[in-house]
């Protein structure tokens, strides 16, 4: 079984981890290509000898990447091509491969991977009517196509049952690695509160309201750091306002680390406040198998994962106060309350490993192909 994953770029984000995961791990042929930007976890995959390409010298012609898509379909026999970023243009290029391909009498397979929800944040939408409309248009004109449609979360599911209508399709929830469950370190409540941040450094993530929050428990005496792990093209206004707010000696930008079990194993609370409906929420997942207590805001496909009150919380309206209140709120448990917590957000990490998202995955591509 030959699978080729179409992607975007080849940065650091949650698709490509994905992607990455899919092709070092899996027992069958697994092929990335890249169509855009080459990027970090593009040059390891290369310069580690896995298969992986790019078409990027062709970024701004689309009819000449589905060409060339085509061409290596046909010559690598390729059994089932899935394509797991895209707004508008990725669309494009998908359909007119699948045209291609077809003219030629060229049975192949075809997956849509949808990786967030159909929200105003994303799939390009715009303020442009005419250019809303195409996206939904070509949006739906790739899901003909497909012959299974897999979606991360029932949060992402659901965001596009409103909107289109979906053929065959199935859930694959995201998995981390097997090594975030090794020597679990057990934390006790300590003196001063440690929080923690994980992911990109967007708008959408909502790292100002978490900065805010930050400034309302400071001018309540509460005795906490916060540390945010992560790059972004936010990074420069988020540090302006920690400055603005005089929070440098509690607020710590670390950048991007390879070593983030390190990070979450030295912190109590792990603060993911995107303000976007979030497909899933993988990094939330990370943390909680190193026993962080997740705080979140209860948008997407975050209930999914979080049992409020249980193994984690959901705080119900976007805003600074009520972020700050709900982390003031879990630092006042006792020791043992958030001992239980903790245990129970391990356990449950456990249930989202990458070994169950390939099982799933393997599954689903066999079934497509019977």
């Amino acid at each position: 079984m030959k699978v080729l994953h179409i992607l975007a770029s080849g940065g650091v984000g949650g698709i490509e981890i994905l992607c990455k995961d899919i092709i070092k791990k899996a027992s069958w042929d697994n092929r990335i290509c890249v169509l855009f930007n080459e990027g970090i976890i593009y040059s390891k995959l290369k310069e580690e000898g896995y298969n992986v390409f790019s078409l990027k010298k062709n970024k701004k012609n689309v009819f000449k990447l589905a060409k060339e898509l085509a061409n290596y379909c046909k010559k690598e026999k390729i059994d089932i091509v899935t394509l797991h970023h895209g707004g508008l243009t990725l669309n494009i290029i998908y359909i007119n491969l699948h045209r291609i391909l077809k003219r030629e009498g060229i049975s192949m397979k075809y997956v849509r991977y949808l990786h967030g929800c159909f929200d105003e944040y994303t799939f390009g939408n715009s303020k442009n009517k005419f250019k809303n409309y195409l996206i939904k248009y070509f949006m739906q004109k790739a899901f003909d196509i497909s012959d299974m449609l897999i979606f991360i979360s029932q949060a992402v599911k659901i965001s596009f049952e409103k909107k289109f209508k979906l053929g065959n399709n199935e859930i694959v929830y995201n998995g981390i690695d097997s090594k975030f469950f090794c020597d679990i370190k057990h934390k006790n409540k300590t003196d001063s509160l440690r929080l923690i941040y994980v992911g990109r450094l967007y708008k959408t993530k909502g790292i100002s309201i978490l900065i805010s929050a930050c400034k309302i428990l400071k001018d309540q005496k509460v005795d906490f750091k916060l540390i945010i792990v992560g790059e972004g093209e936010e990074r420069e206004n988020l540090e302006k306002q920690v400055i603005q707010y005089e929070l440098e000696e509690i607020v710590s930008f670390v950048g991007r680390q390879n070593n983030v079990i390190d990070w979450l194993d030295n912190a109590d609370i792990f603060i993911y406040p995107s303000i976007w409906e979030e497909g899933f929420g993988i990094s939330v997942v990370e943390a909680m198998s190193r026993g962080c207590i997740p705080i979140t805001f209860n948008k997407g496909g975050l209930p999914e994962i979080i049992d409020n009150e249980q193994n984690g919380f959901l705080v119900d309206k976007i805003d600074e106060k009520e972020l700050a209140q709900k982390i003031k709120e879990v630092d006042q448990l006792n020791n043992e309350k958030q001992n239980e917590v903790k245990e129970r957000a391990v356990e449950k990490a456990r249930k989202y490993t990458i070994q169950k998202t390939i099982s799933s995955l393997e599954s689903i591509y066999k079934l497509v192909l019977k």
